[in-house]
């Protein structure tokens, strides 16, 4: 669950359940659309409205954070959680696995532990 201000200064909470209830009722989205978030006429939201919230949250909160370095952190998590290389390339939309290797930012430590296991 997420708490904020909203403009109006009041302490609002959601979650990704809220929205997609919020998100059929309000939206109407068709039936075959498979993108979560969507504009008030029901379409899919652009990569800049999506750097503008982000900017606009991180500004608000005092946190130098972009949809970079978002991309790069969900990257490090996937790849800490699942060990998943190829599935996590296929969620970036990565062609080359090498690309997809310098997103996750792996440190010394986590390949001496995964020569470790490879060794047992």
């Amino acid at each position: 669950m997420k708490n904020y201000r909203s403009r109006s200064q009041r302490e609002r909470s959601w979650t990704f359940e809220n929205y997609s209830e919020v998100r059929a009722s309000r939206y109407k989205p068709a039936s075959n659309e498979n993108v979560f978030f969507l504009t008030k006429g029901g379409r899919p939201i652009s990569k800049n409205t999506v750097q503008k919230m982000i900017m606009r949250y991180a500004s608000f909160y005092g946190k130098p954070l972009t949809v970079h370095k978002l991309r790069h952190t969900f990257a490090t998590r996937f790849y800490r959680e699942e060990k998943d290389h190829l599935q996590l390339q296929k969620l970036l939309g990565h062609s080359d696995p090498k690309t997809t290797v310098i997103y996750t930012h792996i440190g010394q430590s986590e390949m001496d532990e995964a020569i470790d296991r490879v060794d047992k």
